[in-house]
């Protein structure tokens, strides 16, 4: 195991040291410190008078002086590179090596730590790494969302450290991140001399991750069956190779797979193969349709063996050679029946019946043509299993008469597969079926596999009831809620409701208060729920937004929506002073009436006496 011994003569704990017991010193915290993944080794006093170093017990003092002697020793050491990846837009991860060119000053050890960004690196997720000649690991390797990534390597014989690859990291990728370039950022480097005393100066080239436009066109991958450097064995003279394409887009040349160029070469045997010259498969973009390399011979007194090789050719990328060995059998061998399915494998075995009752369904298998006899005439099918198994069981199924039907050429009709379904009073229930099929004995099964459906019948939606209805509600007091009862419906029929969010230019002045709304109701059975909601709201108008909600059963998705409106909360702006004026009564207008005419008669004498 490799390590950096560097990290004991790290400055921050020894500075931090001395500068709490021998101030005197003033030893100045350097930039370096003991990175996360490098643990403080326990070094033998053989190993520590080997690099001449003091024992940290009475010589404390002498150890912090050469500490801070040998970080001052800088010289021109060597590069350590942290690799580019360059990706295309929606790729599951990327591959980064970490390489170290000894090319300069020889080093006996060095210590780096790194990070990136999340994106372009998914969410959550590990980094693997396949270590070089250097230990590797850091945070990111054992938290999934953590950034942080280490390097290190040490020489125990103090030699030179060579030119090597030291690790190599597999960053998860974000598939939705953004085309551009994410650069690593080196928080820590370090590289150590031959007697490990001392640091020198190296030079650190940090890469990043590159994510690049999808190309347009890609021309499509190619799966065989059976998959190539396998054995096809031409029974009863006749065979194919079964080509199925996926992961392609777009169209023309550049977006084509081919296979041509079959040759048959390496015949040894009484048998001659049928020509595959005239062989030429193409596969265009994103078709899924698979092709077949048709194989024929003729057969001999004794087995005849050869090997096909076809080109394919990925869009403009040079052609790759494709192999497979071939045996063609002996005539005087026995030739297993062909087998038919009805229906055939891979398609859907529907139970039709009563709901709530026992249905049974039969999948016919009939053996066509086949010589011979004994185990290399007889095809076989057997073990039939269901999966998942449901508890109680719903279905089952079982060839007649056991668990096996035996097929020899001319043999009696061994029978057929048949299966039941306790089939459900509403809903249906799925399951899938799969059988061997072995030709002849003692060769490898093939697996058949069928899907089952049982069906009842269809089965209904509960009602999701509101209070208040969708449409405008108008808070008191700063809160308002909406209750939900739910009714009906058949079971297998649920019903949720959440998805709710708050939108609009005032969006901010509401809130959900008991959020995240995510109510289940089951199908057949009674429910409520509430959403409880509240405003704030400091100007002097009332202000409006809106809530979205998701209301989903089967495949149904009904959007529910309501307008929210928080009422005025600031000071109105002030107005005129109003200055009451008092009525009159009656009384009172008698009154002044009767002061008027005394006023008027005190005048009056006045100026008479004048």
């Amino acid at each position: 195991m490799t390590f950096s011994l560097s990290a004991i003569f790290h400055c921050k704990p020894v500075a931090s040291w001395v500068r709490s017991h021998h101030a005197q010193l003033a030893l100045r915290p350097a930039r370096c410190f003991v990175p996360p993944f490098v643990k403080i080794l326990r070094v033998s006093q053989p190993l520590m008078r080997k690099i001449n170093m003091p024992l940290l017990s009475k010589t404390r003092d002498k150890t912090a002086l050469i500490v801070g002697v040998m970080l001052c020793n800088v010289v021109q050491a060597q590069t350590l590179t942290i690799g580019t990846g360059v990706v295309n837009q929606g790729d599951e991860s990327v591959e980064i090596p970490v390489s170290f060119d000894a090319t300069g000053t020889p080093v006996g050890s060095y210590s780096l730590s790194f990070t990136f960004e999340r994106p372009p690196a998914a969410p959550s997720g590990l980094v693997s790494f396949v270590t070089g000649k250097a230990s590797c690991g850091g945070p990111a390797t054992i938290d999934a969302t953590a950034t942080a990534l280490n390097v290190g390597a040490f020489d125990p014989k103090l030699g030179p450290l060579p030119t090597a690859l030291a690790c190599t990291f597999a960053i998860p990728l974000d598939s939705t991140a953004s085309v551009g370039s994410y650069p690593f950022e080196v928080t820590f480097s370090e590289f150590g001399d031959l007697t490990g005393l001392g640091t020198v100066q190296g030079t650190i080239v940090a890469g990043g991750i590159v994510i690049q436009p999808r190309p347009n066109d890609i021309p499509p991958a190619l799966a065989y069956n059976p998959t190539t450097a396998s054995t096809v064995v031409l029974e009863s003279g006749a065979g194919s190779i079964e080509a199925t394409p996926f992961g392609g887009m777009g169209s023309g040349a550049a977006a084509t797979t081919a296979i041509n160029g079959c040759a048959i070469g390496g015949v040894s045997g009484p048998g001659t193969f049928g020509s595959v010259a005239g062989v030429n498969l193409t596969f265009v973009g994103n078709t899924t349709s698979p092709q077949s390399i048709n194989l024929s011979c003729t057969l001999g007194d004794a087995v005849t063996t050869g090997t096909l090789t076809c080109n394919e050719t990925a869009g403009s990328g040079p052609p790759l050679v494709r192999s497979w060995s071939l045996t063609c059998p002996s005539s005087s061998l026995g030739v297993p029946p062909n087998l038919t399915y009805v229906p055939s494998f891979g398609s859907n075995v529907s139970f039709i019946g009563t709901p709530g009752t026992q249905i049974i369904s039969t999948i016919s298998v009939i053996g066509i043509s086949g010589t011979g006899s004994g185990g290399s005439a007889t095809a076989r099918v057997s073990d039939c299993q269901v999966s998942p198994a449901l508890s109680p069981p719903v279905f089952a199924c079982q060839p007649s008469g056991g668990n096996v039907l035996d097929f020899t050429p001319g043999g009696a009709d061994p029978g057929d597969i048949t299966c039941s379904c306790e089939a459900p009073s509403t809903g249906q229930l799925t399951a899938n079926l799969t059988c061997e099929e072995t030709r002849p004995l003692g060769t490898t099964p093939v697996v058949r596999q069928w899907s089952l459906t049982c069906p009842g019948t269809p089965g209904s939606c509960g009602t999701l009831v509101f209070s208040p209805n969708p449409g405008l509600i108008q808070f008191t007091g700063g809160t308002a809620s909406i209750g939900i009862s739910h009714t009906g419906g058949t079971m297998g029929n649920d019903t949720t409701f959440n998805g709710c969010g708050i939108t609009g230019a005032n969006a901010s002045n509401f809130q959900i208060s008991n959020a995240p709304i995510n109510f289940s109701f089951t199908g057949g059975s009674t429910g409520s729920g509430q959403i409880d909601l509240a405003c704030t709201n400091s100007t002097t108008a009332p202000v409006q937004a809106t809530l979205s909600c998701s209301q989903v059963c089967d495949v149904n998705n009904t959007p529910r929506t309501w307008t929210l409106e928080c009422p005025a909360g600031g000071t109105p702006p002030p107005t005129a002073e109003v200055v009451p004026v008092p009525s009159s009564s009656d009384f009172s207008r008698i009154l002044l009436a009767a002061m008027l005419v005394l006023i008027g008669m005190a005048a009056v004498t006045i100026r008479g006496r004048s």
